[in-house]
């Protein structure tokens, strides 16, 4: 329908605009990082971990965008319902670690916590990766035996109109 393309198109709209203010807030941390090596005052310290935080909430916005992408995209895929609503509450459990990190990021006091947070969201994007492999294979699983099934299908249907008289020549193949 024109609404489930606009919404996809929106989404996707969304998620590009989120990845491109992402990619402008790193420059702004790693400028903020050549700041205190210059100049470690109190002040540009907390600076750091300033730009830091909005770094990685936009990261994390980031992702939710690449995840409400992927739940509109996934009305369109050609999968069965079960597997859809698989996908669909891995997005959704994918979407609640996002925004549980979310709050990790904004009670950040140090750099150390700086670091730490990172390692952690580091972790939970490995987690992704799992789930996200996971979900493919399974898609492309379904998606073979739908294709194995309909190619025997087929193939009994032609073995059928045989002649009798030739079936021998066609059962070596």
């Amino acid at each position: 329908s024109s609404v489930a393309y606009a919404d996809l198109n929106d989404a996707k709209q969304k998620w590009l605009d989120a990845k491109a203010y992402h990619e402008q807030t790193k420059i702004e941390w790693r400028e903020a990082q050549k700041l205190v090596t210059a100049n470690n005052t109190p002040e540009n310290v907390q600076n750091v971990i300033n730009k830091a935080k909005v770094s990685l909430n936009a990261g994390l916005d980031t992702a939710i965008a690449f995840f409400e992408f992927h739940k509109e995209k996934l009305e369109a895929e050609d999968i069965s319902d079960s597997l859809k609503s698989t996908i669909r509450s891995d997005i959704d459990k994918n979407i609640g670690v996002a925004e549980s990190l979310k709050l990790e990021v904004n009670l950040i006091d140090t750099r150390l916590e700086v670091g730490l947070v990172s390692l952690k969201i580091f972790d939970k994007y490995l987690n992704l990766l799992v789930d996200i492999m996971r979900d493919t294979g399974l898609a492309y699983i379904e998606k073979s035996n739908d294709r194995y099934d309909r190619l025997s299908e087929m193939k009994i249907k032609l073995e059928s109109k045989i002649p009798e008289s030739r079936k021998a020549e066609f059962e070596s193949i």
